[in-house]
């Protein structure tokens, strides 16, 4: 019995309506624009009165329409409707997780941040909103996908580029009446996907345009600590993960048949704990069931999906017909081609490239081909890939992966199939000169997959020197290591620089960065969360203890760094006594994981003839 026009049925027997619309219509889109032009006088109602035309109408509805249809990793080969799969996201209000169906459940007029982990859905979500909200006829919704921004303009600029898209003028005195109208909300789309060296200069630029225009309501999606969620002028909201409750009534949307939902659903019961608590999001979810049709089973760990993932995607178009095996276009064996793919992801993602055109694309292809020795042509490779394997997508000269984590994880299995001489460099590099935010997710997958290789060369020497800021040695740290005040003091003034240890006889730096810059680079001194961690639970102390006013976050020129802030407020004593906490757990699980690599490294010595 095929499910996938119903009503998507709870645990508990309720049903849950379908999404408020299924298709997008030209009515919709009209009404909001007459009243656009309605309430413009002069040039602006000119300009406005040519986006009425049934020609434009048409041009608006297809570039709204294209929101509308998306392509899956379980429908590659063609578009889908949304409405036709979206399972309703949930969001943490207050500490309440609510079922959106809009913009305004969540704020009425205020802009605001949805956080979401990989693969929690942000993009479907914002889409979605982005339909409910023309189907309202109240508002023109303006979706923008901000991995599209590569910093060749200002970022407004760019922006009323993306107004042309949905046929409304873009020049300055349209924008401007647009942007104070209250009939326009923008729709920013995966924030983290802005390239680190912009990311900047671009919160600078929206936190700009929020306070110059009020009544523009922007939300915007990206994952946890990309840099806007520090902003002052948003607020923040997490994408709830999907509940195991949650998981029977997703697959039936995905799924087409009863009785395999009800395998999967078994299977994934059945499954181990670890397995269980990692599908909390549409993506792994999504996986799980591509990879249990080609197998039967479900891989016990989540490297394993993306691993098990690469040969199924491959296979799949042959498996309905046994003993074919159809030629690779890239005259490649499947081992070669995925040793090539995860190189021309590392080398993508050196760049931070996530989007981009066929002369990069044979860039990037090079150095893939010089890292692992092995070569076939651009085009046999595009095939392979974006049409077999299906992991890319072309749209009209550009390339993009089917989603970051793609092109994250496949990086990371580079690195750890790589030798132990370039698997050293990479660690090393990553500690020692900052990047290991650049780096995150990737290192993430190698602490399950490369775990031995990871430990010893990146996260004990960076640990150690995290907590060496505090003159504390972790292997070796005496009886009840203590962090002093003034060290407490030294490490919060910022900036610190490379691994030596703080002098708390040091002169304060008062030409120190804004506070909402110190805290965050702050982190990347000891090139780890390591230091992160102790400085985001002093940040949630003194949220506590201090209304964060007008000192800190009134402009990007305010010099308040959190040592002063402290000092400031008497708290100091308090943060110290937070930070030997925090060291000590720290200094307990290097020691724990030493331990580990200790008894690893006898064991191999002992096999080792």
């Amino acid at each position: 019995m095929n499910r996938m026009a119903k009503t998507t049925e709870h645990k508990d027997g309720k049903s849950m309506p379908e999404p408020l619309t299924t298709t997008i219509t030209i009515a919709m889109l009209k009404k909001p624009i007459e009243e656009l032009y309605k309430a413009a006088e002069g040039s602006v109602k000119r300009r406005l009165k040519a986006a009425q035309t049934s020609q434009a109408l048409r041009g608006i509805y297809k570039a709204m329409s294209s929101i509308l249809k998306v392509k899956t990793m379980w429908s590659m080969e063609k578009e889908v409707k949304l409405t036709a799969f979206y399972y309703p996201s949930k969001v943490s209000i207050e500490g309440k997780i609510r079922a959106i169906d809009c913009v305004q459940e969540i704020e009425q007029t205020k802009s605001y941040v949805i956080q979401g982990t990989v693969g929690q859905g942000k993009s479907i979500f914002l889409r979605y909103l982005c339909i409910q909200e023309i189907a309202r006829t109240k508002r023109v919704p303006i979706f923008v996908e901000l991995r599209r921004y590569d910093g060749k303009k200002e970022f407004r600029q760019f922006l009323t580029r993306e107004f042309e898209r949905y046929g409304l003028p873009s020049d300055d005195e349209t924008f401007e009446f647009l942007a104070t109208s209250g009939r326009l909300v923008l729709l920013l789309d995966a924030f983290d996907e802005i390239e680190l060296t912009l990311v900047t200069s671009v919160i600078s630029e929206i936190e700009n345009l929020v306070q110059k225009y009020p009544d523009l309501q922007t939300v915007i999606t990206s994952r946890p600590e990309s840099g806007i969620e520090k902003s002052p002028h948003f607020r923040i909201y997490s994408l709830a993960p999907l509940l195991p409750n949650d998981h029977k009534p997703f697959l039936h949307k995905i799924v087409p048949e009863d009785a395999q939902v009800e395998r999967i659903v078994d299977a994934i019961s059945k499954s181990p704990m670890e397995i269980r608590t990692l599908l909390g999001t549409p993506l792994l979810l999504t996986l799980l069931v591509i990879v249990y049709n080609a197998t039967q089973e479900v891989p016990p760990t989540m490297s394993a999906f993306y691993e098990e993932l690469f040969r199924t995607l491959l296979i799949r178009h042959d498996s309905s017909k046994p003993g074919f095996h159809r030629k690779r276009a890239s005259r490649l064996s499947d081992s070669d081609l995925k040793r090539l793919f995860e190189a021309f992801c590392y080398a993508a993602r050196q760049q931070e490239l996530l989007v981009f055109n066929h002369t990069v694309l044979e860039r990037l292809l090079d150095s893939g081909s010089a890292l692992t020795g092995v070569r076939c042509s651009a085009d046999g490779f595009v095939k392979d890939i974006t049409q077999v394997a299906c992991l890319m997508q072309r749209e009209g000269f550009q390339y993009q992966f089917i989603h970051k984590s793609v092109a994250e994880f496949h990086a990371a299995s580079f690195i750890s199939r790589s030798s132990n001489d370039t698997a050293l460099k990479f660690y090393q590099k990553v500690a020692t000169q900052h990047k290991w935010l650049k780096w995150r997710q990737e290192l993430e997958f190698l602490s399950q997959i490369d775990r031995y290789r990871f430990c010893k060369n990146f996260y004990i020497p960076s640990a150690r020197k995290g907590i060496a800021l505090f003159g504390i040695d972790a292997l070796s740290p005496g009886s009840n290591p203590t962090v002093s005040t003034d060290h407490a003091k030294a490490f919060l003034m910022g900036p610190i620089a490379g691994a030596m240890p703080i002098d708390p006889a040091a002169p304060p730096n008062r030409s120190a960065v804004p506070f909402r810059v110190t805290w965050g680079q702050s982190a990347n001194y000891a090139t780890h969360e390591t230091t992160g961690f102790i400085v985001r639970e002093t940040i949630m102390l003194l949220q506590q203890r201090i209304p964060l006013d007008h000192r800190i976050f009134s402009s990007p020129t305010v010099e308040m760094p959190l040592g002063f802030l402290i000092e400031e407020t008497n708290l100091l004593p308090e943060v110290a006594v937070m930070m030997t906490m925090a060291v000590r757990s720290l200094i307990e699980k290097v020691q724990l994981i030493s331990s580990e690599l200790q008894r690893e490294e006898q064991a191999r010595e002992f096999i080792d003839p």
